[in-house]
């Protein structure tokens, strides 16, 4: 499946009022090492690093690519901490989510398999954006 929890709790770096705010590392010495390059930029930095309590979940295509959602684009993997925002994110990157026998694959636009389609979307995006209407109140 490639929504997917990973082995271990990350290490996240917290940068308050820089570039990236929070990103993710799989060790202490490279969230360590990154504070360190903020520190040398910017002496000022209130950069800190912190281990989460539970396991980040990601998303990663399915196809030949194997690209991690938001890998090139941002420069770090985006980190989830349930499986339903991480399809979300895949929703909303438009990633194929398909359907199958050993569970859900996962595509990226470059890569999905013909006649793959985006899913619909579901009831509650429907209902956010303003497309169904909400039980019991009454249309404008």
């Amino acid at each position: 499946m490639s929504i997917r929890q990973l082995d271990a709790c990350c290490w996240e770096l917290s940068n308050p009022g820089g570039e990236d705010d929070r990103q993710h590392f799989d060790s202490n010495a490279r969230a360590d090492a990154e504070v360190a390059d903020l520190r040398k930029e910017n002496p000022q930095s209130r950069a800190s690093v912190a281990l989460l309590p539970s396991r980040c979940w990601v998303v990663q295509c399915d196809g030949d690519c194997g690209q991690v959602i938001d890998e090139f684009d941002e420069g770090y993997i985006c980190h989830h901490l349930t499986a339903a925002e991480a399809e979300k994110t895949a929703r909303a990157w438009e990633w194929v989510l398909v359907p199958g026998p050993l569970g859900e694959s996962v595509y990226c636009p470059e890569d999905r398999p013909e006649g793959a389609e985006l899913p619909p979307p579901s009831p509650a995006e429907q209902e956010a954006a303003g497309q169904i209407p909400l039980p019991g109140v009454p249309s404008p």
